[in-house]
């Protein structure tokens, strides 16, 4: 008789053999973003998207940006220290829009 894994194992070890695993830890950057930085830095900043271990972070003026640019090492650490792993290598701040697109469109 065959023996059955917990679904929760067997999803990791497809997620680690696929390489999604580790996608999957740098996206949790962008949920825990609010909660790493603060409300203050949180109201001038939108984290956006994570290529390549890059967190993609649109800031709203170049004040903004200059400050986190220096702050960023402490922040990679704190971002990963929080999600467990090192899934964050590099984060490039840019002046951008901060609005939730998928929020206006549900109104």
């Amino acid at each position: 008789m065959r023996k059955f894994k917990p679904i929760g194992t067997a999803l990791d070890s497809v997620l680690k053999k696929t390489g999604l695993f580790h996608r999957i830890k740098s996206y949790t950057a962008l949920i825990v973003w609010k909660e790493i930085v603060g409300e203050k830095v949180s109201a001038h900043t939108k984290p956006v998207t994570v290529k390549s271990s890059c967190l993609m972070v649109n800031v709203d003026n170049s004040t903004w940006m200059n400050e986190l640019s220096i702050m960023k090492k402490e922040i990679i650490k704190n971002l990963n220290q929080k999600i467990g792993k090192t899934a964050i290598k590099d984060i490039h701040f840019r002046i951008g829009e901060l609005t939730d697109y998928t929020a206006q469109k549900s109104v």
